[in-house]
């Protein structure tokens, strides 16, 4: 079972919900009507919460996806490979669910509502 690695969690977590909190304000309205707006604050919440395993030493823990993305900037190709498949993989599977998830019920409700 991996170990949750709470000191990365520390600062995603806080920053990803100020700036969700920052691109919501304006466009909770657009979010309701504009698939594009939801996408865009699924993507914000997938960089703040997603995690991801790593073995780190012979140990697994659990990392934020966002913070282990960025071994894609690394010159190793190895490196890039572990950021595109342990990184950036698990960010767009997890907005595409928060994505999809959200959509059915905001489209369900208009339903509903007509």
């Amino acid at each position: 079972m991996p170990q949750i690695f709470f000191p990365a969690f520390l600062w995603t977590v806080p920053l990803g919900a100020v700036l969700f909190v920052i691109a919501w304000l304006p466009t909770r309205r657009l979010s309701h009507q504009s698939r594009p707006w939801r996408f865009l604050l699924s993507s914000i919440v997938a960089l703040a919460l997603t995690p991801t395993p790593l073995e780190v030493c012979g140990q697994q823990f659990l990392f934020p996806a966002s913070n282990v993305s960025l071994m894609l900037l690394a010159s190793d190709p190895l490196r890039r490979a572990m950021g595109m498949v342990y990184g950036i993989l698990p960010l767009v599977t997890f907005a595409s669910v928060v994505f999809c998830v959200w959509s059915y019920y905001v489209e369900r409700a208009r339903k509903v509502a007509s």
